[in-house]
């Protein structure tokens, strides 16, 4: 399986399958007497903006990737997990790189040994908290050497907000894996400009949609329009939001 193409589809999934939903409306526009030039213009208006979403994506999960593995080859990371007088180092690099990316909320390290490495001005775990047994850390260690995993989809701890851990091992100078190195990305912000698509009136649908309706209206073209198992997932995320992190 190949964990970065499917959950970077699930994430561009998220962010524009509601702007999908305005093509289920502008096949019904003449409801609202708007000619035919009027709806071509519209479906090339909503093509450009699908597209536009598309290449925002590609661009800024492939940034992460090449900080993931920028981050990975630092000296100090490297030698943490056997040297953890490495740690004041380490945090001050990720509280520096944090600060320079406010769409992330935790960039942090776990080890082999249950050490976890955090800014903790940032966020903050539990007494006792091992990383070791997190999903973000499993997958994490299971991957190979240069590697990039991302997990599902959830929402954070007591919050609503959607969330993403992208994640890759970490090897030591002497090759051998030691940990694994965790950004957690925040998507609030792409599915939340995509859903004002849907929920704001427009001239060609004046009046917004509820969920239901779009819903109805997007599982009516289920397997033609829209692939049915991206199409489930989307649905199943919306109504079943998995939660919780660290």
């Amino acid at each position: 399986m190949n964990l970065f193409k499917s959950y970077r589809s699930k994430i561009l999934l998220m962010a524009v399958i509601p702007l999908l939903v305005l093509f289920v409306f502008i096949n019904g526009i003449y409801y609202f007497a708007i000619d035919e030039i009027a709806v071509r213009e519209k479906r090339h208006e909503m093509d450009a903006t699908l597209s536009s979403y598309h290449d925002r994506l590609e661009g800024y999960f492939e940034e992460i990737e090449s900080s993931l593995l920028y981050l990975a080859q630092i000296p100090e990371l490297r030698r943490l997990a056997d040297d953890p007088s490495q740690e004041a180092e380490v945090e001050g690099i990720f509280k520096r790189y944090l600060a320079q990316h406010d769409d992330l909320l935790v960039l942090a390290f776990g080890t082999i040994h249950g050490d976890y490495y955090y800014d903790e001005s940032t966020s903050s775990v539990p007494s006792g908290f091992d990383p070791r047994t997190r999903p973000w850390y499993q997958l994490g260690i299971s991957l190979q050497p240069g590697e990039v995993g991302y997990t599902d989809i959830y929402r954070y701890i007591g919050t609503e907000t959607y969330i993403l851990s992208i994640d890759m091992p970490i090897i030591n100078p002497s090759g051998e894996i030691v940990g694994v190195l965790d950004i957690v990305v925040d998507l609030s912000h792409w599915i939340d400009e995509s859903y004002d698509a849907q929920t704001q009136p427009h001239i060609y649908r004046p009046v917004p949609l509820t969920f239901d309706q779009a819903k109805a209206s997007m599982m009516a073209q289920r397997g033609t329009r829209f692939e049915p198992e991206l199409l489930d997932l989307f649905f199943h995320l919306i109504e079943h939001p998995q939660k919780g992190h660290a």
